[in-house]
């Protein structure tokens, strides 16, 4: 516990420093922001035309695919604020880099993590901020105690999974060198495919992305509670309740990874 503890304030220190350095050029760190803001939120922009030609999807009207998309959105654009080191974690492995990380006393995982503060993606997050409240906007939600809980526990667990994504991306790269593209599908493609209810997709696909990688805990089976949208076919309710536990056990499971792939990992002799 007491590493935890260690790791968590050795994190913050990092990040503190890189963030005093960005904001030495402060306008420039603006302008990026506002420019993925502006990029970012053309995603949303081609759902909203979407349905302007077709009023509901499966029963989902553009209100509801916005809660979808905002949630997705945000725990997405908020992992990516914290493992930039691990998009890039191919070049720390063809460099020779991951020695020198190695070699310190300290966390390979802190390290890596904190690598780069990329300010810009807190564009995409106010994207998903605004879409999110659109959404809440338009939608009659009964909220109470319980919902509230469900919502802000399923944007952590949405964090957690596309975290656990990135170091299970990041960690192939030991055996593999390179898996930016492979990684993609799962992270980014992830994202955009969470904007949409997991039932328009074919059973096998569908049951992979709640059985395998849990991309349906991010956000659609808690929102099915969250918009008293009912069940999914024959899965039960009560799995939209668990984005937390299953998010941590597949944290869990990328960490462990994680540590395997260092044990198995071969110096480049650099």
């Amino acid at each position: 516990m007491t590493r935890v503890w260690e790791d968590t304030a050795l994190y913050f220190r990092l990040v503190n420093a890189q963030l005093r350095g960005k904001l030495q050029y402060k306008a420039n760190t603006i302008i990026q922001i506002v420019s993925h803001f502006m990029v970012t939120f053309v995603d949303f922009a081609g759902i909203a035309v979407l349905f302007n030609r077709f009023p509901t999807l499966q029963g989902w009207s553009l209100n509801e695919i916005a809660f979808l998309y905002g949630v997705a959105s945000i725990s997405f654009s908020f992992a990516m604020l914290l493992v930039r080191g691990f998009e890039t974690f191919d070049r720390y492995i063809q460099k020779g880099e991951l020695d020198r990380v190695l070699t310190r006393p300290l966390s390979p995982f802190v390290q890596i993590m904190a690598a780069e503060l990329p300010l810009h993606r807190l564009g995409r997050l106010g994207q998903g901020l605004l879409v999110l409240i659109f959404a809440l906007a338009g939608l009659k939600v009964q909220w109470d105690v319980a919902k509230i809980l469900l919502l802000l526990m399923t944007l952590l667990a949405g964090i957690l999974i596309f975290v656990a994504l990135f170091t299970l991306g990041a960690v192939s790269t030991i055996w593999t060198i390179s898996t930016a593209e492979l990684t993609n599908i799962f992270t980014n493609g992830g994202a955009y495919l969470t904007s949409f209810p997991l039932s328009i997709y074919q059973e096998w696909f569908r049951d992979f992305f709640i059985f395998v990688v849990p991309l349906a805990f991010i956000n659609y089976l808690p929102t099915l509670i969250i918009l008293d949208k009912g069940s999914m076919a024959d899965l039960p309710l009560w799995l939209g309740w668990l984005p937390l536990p299953v998010a941590v056990a597949f944290m869990g499971l990328s960490l462990l990874m994680w540590e395997y792939g260092l044990k198995k990992y071969q110096s480049t002799g650099s």
